[in-house]
Order: C-alpha cells, then structure tokens, then sequence
C-alpha cells in the first residue's frame, strides 16, 4: 500500500498532516515537511504509522522525536535541523570520494543512515524546493555502498563466532548464528541491487522484488526460483542441534554469503553498465570428474576490493590470495558440494599447487591430504 491509497483508506487528507504538524512544531515558510518510511515505499498497511520528517531551519533542532494522531492514525515526527542533514550529507559525499575497503563505513550511525535513505526516498509535503536541493547531493550507489559495508563488517564477526562454536561444540550456537549470517547476507544482496532500506522487517518484501534472474548473478550455479523462496528455504533450521545437521546448516548458510558478497562487492565498486564477470558453466555428464572436494573453512571470506577478487582467511596473519573471476565461479561451484567439471577441477588443482597460498589456505589440511593421495 502506497501514501495515496493509505489516506483515502483512513480519509485523511495532506493538508490534515501539514496542520497537526504545524501545530505542534511550529513550521515556518523555511521548513520542510516529508513523508517516509514504509507509505512512502509502497511497503506499508493500513495498519502503518506515518513517519514524517521536519527539516527545520532553526539551528537548535537535531534529531528531536514527538508524536501525535491524526482521525486515529499515530504520526511519528522525527525534526533534524537543515544545518545538521547538510553536515551529515557531506560527511557521505567525502566518504563515498575515497578508494575505500568495503568494510569501510567510517562513523554513520544508524538513525544517520535511515535519514539519507528515508530522504533520498520521500513524498514532500511541504518546501520542495529545499527536499530536492539536499536529495540531489545524496547519491543512491554511495548509500548502497554503506549498507553493504555495514553487512560486510557483520558477515565477517559472525563467520569467525561460527568456527569458535563450532569448535566448542555449541550447536544451538552454530544454528542461530548462521542465522544472524543469512540475515545480514540478504542486507548484502539487497545493497548490491540498489535497495537501500535498513528496516529488517521489510527483507522479505524487498526480496520479491528482485529480477528472476537475480541467481544467475552470482557466482558458482544458477537455480531458476525466486529470491524470496530460495531464501525462506534457506533460513529452514534442522529440527535439533546436532554436530552434523549443525555443520552441515553453517557450511550451507556461509557458502551464500561468499557467493553474495563477491559479486554485490564488485556491483557496488565496479557499477550496473559492466557485464558480469561469472560466466556459468556448462555442465554434462561428459565433463564430470566425480571429483567432490570438501567444503571451505567456515571463516574463508571473499570480496572485491581496489580493483580485484580477494580470498582469505579470517585468521590473524592470514594473506589475501587475488584471484580472477573464473576461480571465483569455479570455488563457489565447489562449495556447493556438487560433482566438478573438468574446468572446476583444473582452478582447484591449480590452487591446491600454491600451497600455503592457495588451497591450504581454505580448505582442511587432512581434507587436502586425501585429495592429493
């Protein structure tokens, strides 16, 4: 449901809002007023409140929250004054100008970061003029970038909590933990096709909305279903905790996340207009190896970062391996736990033969003894 269709559902007019606002913050012919949040993105309901947004022109007004109701519908009002949205626009503009590693989000605090969304993504009520000249400043691939690198900064804490529970043999751990991952990996994924709406709640309404194709993006095989459904079934957890179902669930869980995070890292830095790097293999019984090789370490991370793939553990001292595409394509394959093609299988031989660079470095040393047998 968008703002008209919710207005004439609860028969409330624009000019009702604009008066109870004015009533209780005083606007002056230098204010702002504008609609955000759900109604503004036609994820709302007739049940939604109606987040409005004050750009005052005092100076002493930042960040101020009030509430009132208007014909029984609560009006949430967040008042930030126009010299602090400009200071905070601009702190984005110098983050988004710098070569940056992409868990680089420097200090945004949350509520910041909703602003230049629910800004950026707005109905202005009232003074478009003064909406518009701070929207046009705010660039939608900057505020991408910066969900992204919120996720990724989780991703990475969450897959090193994996290998210590699962080393402490906690696998109720291991399960609600995966769990955290996928959630902050659909935050990824969504960054990385321009959704930049932080509201958890909203993650499966803004999955549906993805392209069918949204799978054939990423890197390793290509499934024809939708993003929301692959996700839901994703997120089934086994039954009980148990040390193999638990395992099991982890590896399942981060092998969509290197797969997501590889490819939105390159979208975000590399941008729409360039032609996707992971080209799908072929696959036929004729290619097959018989070749299953096991799965990557639970902390093996692998992101687009100044111009290039990088693979790694997250281990102290561990050293970044720059790949290409292809070895991309072809370890994601890998970690989905299928048979290899011939094509697979020469990438992993040949990572297997840079030694402590390459393969040893991700995958079970007794794992990569019985390979090599």
């Amino acid at each position: 449901m968008n703002f008209q269709e919710f207005l004439e559902v609860k028969r409330i007019d624009t000019a009702d809002l604009v008066s109870a606002v004015s009533r209780m913050c005083g606007l002056n012919n230098s204010d702002a007023l504008l609609l955000a949040g759900s109604l503004a993105e036609g994820l709302g309901n007739k049940s939604s409140d109606i987040d409005l947004y004050v750009i005052s022109s005092a100076t002493t007004a930042h960040k101020e929250r009030r509430a009132t109701v208007v014909k029984g519908t609560t009006l949430d009002i967040t008042i930030w004054s126009r010299e602090a949205i400009s200071a905070a626009i601009s702190s984005l503009e110098r983050w988004a100008r710098q070569e940056q590693d992409p868990s680089c989000s420097e200090s945004f605090d949350r509520e910041t970061m909703h602003l230049f969304h629910r800004l950026k993504h707005c109905n202005v009520l009232l003074n478009r003029p003064i909406v518009e000249a701070l929207q046009s400043r705010i660039d939608q691939r900057a505020l991408a970038r910066l969900k992204f690198a919120c996720a990724w900064v989780w991703i990475k804490r969450l897959q090193v909590d994996l290998v210590g529970f699962r080393d402490e043999r906690d696998w109720g751990s291991v399960l609600l933990c995966s769990h955290q991952l996928l959630c902050h990996t659909i935050d990824a994924m969504l960054a990385g096709h321009g959704y930049t709406n932080l509201g958890e709640k909203w993650r499966l309404k803004l999955l549906q909305r993805l392209d069918d194709d949204w799978k054939s993006q990423l890197p390793g095989l290509s499934y024809s279903c939708r993003a929301s459904d692959f996700c839901l079934e994703l997120f089934r957890l086994p039954h009980f905790p148990h040390s193999v179902t638990s395992v099991e669930y982890a590896h399942r869980s981060v092998a969509f996340s290197r797969r997501v995070c590889a490819w939105a890292s390159w979208r975000l830095a590399s941008g729409e207009c360039v032609s996707n790097p992971f080209s799908k293999p072929i696959r036929n019984e004729e290619m097959s190896t018989n070749l299953l090789l096991p799965d990557l370490e639970l902390d093996v991370i692998c992101i687009f970062s100044q111009g290039r793939f990088q693979i790694r553990r997250l281990v102290p001292g561990a050293k970044a391996l720059n790949v290409d595409a292809p070895v991309v394509n072809a370890l994601c394959v890998h970690d989905e736990r299928v048979l290899l093609g011939a094509a697979e299988e020469r990438v992993i031989r040949y990572l297997i033969k840079l030694g402590d660079l390459g393969a040893a470095a991700i995958m079970d040393e007794e794992a990569l003894k019985t390979l090599l047998d």
